[in-house]
């Protein structure tokens, strides 16, 4: 029994592919100069500038063939770290908001299983990114506080307070990427 070929192994394709193109590379330009009528296996080459300039060609070619790799950096800025947070956290907000109103009650139901723990540990996760530098500020302090009063207040069943404090935590968002509106992103 094989194991499956994962990608970026040893022996995966793309591997095999990668060190593939080099060598047809070489052996495509070996043949297209190639001597016509000469019995000997490779042409030496008829100045030193001539030589130079395949091997600058070959190299050129080389990394036109293979490409590059995408940069990875460590540091990200303000506004990828936002659309990062709006793209995990937004979703799962948006989803339990429309039951809980769909429901227009709190139900034992919405506050059973793992996805009431989502949803306020959503909402705590987005109004932590919100921070305006590394340190917790204002506004992310104040999100995070608006998540623990929403939570206590469903877990009380005080529907009304809850929706209420629900938008409170919408308007609080930061102006410039942390914005949103119910029922869209």
């Amino acid at each position: 029994m094989t194991a499956p070929l994962v990608r970026g192994c040893p022996g995966s394709s793309r591997n095999r592919l990668r060190s593939l193109l080099p060598a047809s590379l070489l052996l495509l330009l070996a043949v297209q100069h190639w001597p016509q009528n000469s019995n000997a296996f490779v042409a030496a080459p008829s100045s030193a500038a001539e030589a130079v300039q395949r091997r600058s060609i070959a190299a050129v070619l080389a990394v036109q063939v293979l490409g590059s790799s995408p940069a990875w950096a460590g540091d990200r800025d303000r506004a990828s770290m936002i659309r990062n947070a709006r793209n995990k956290y937004l979703p799962k907000i948006q989803e339990r908001y429309k039951q809980l109103q769909a429901d227009g009650q709190v139900t034992d139901e919405f506050l059973e299983g793992k996805s009431f723990k989502k949803f306020i540990s959503a909402l705590a996760g987005y109004g932590n990114i919100q921070r305006l530098s590394e340190i917790p500020d204002k506004f992310s302090k104040l999100l995070v506080q608006d998540s623990v009063d929403i939570e206590k207040l469903l877990q009380a069943k005080d529907y009304q307070n809850a929706m209420a404090t629900l938008e409170k935590y919408r308007k609080d968002c930061p102006y410039g990427g942390g914005d949103f509106e119910w029922g869209g992103m």
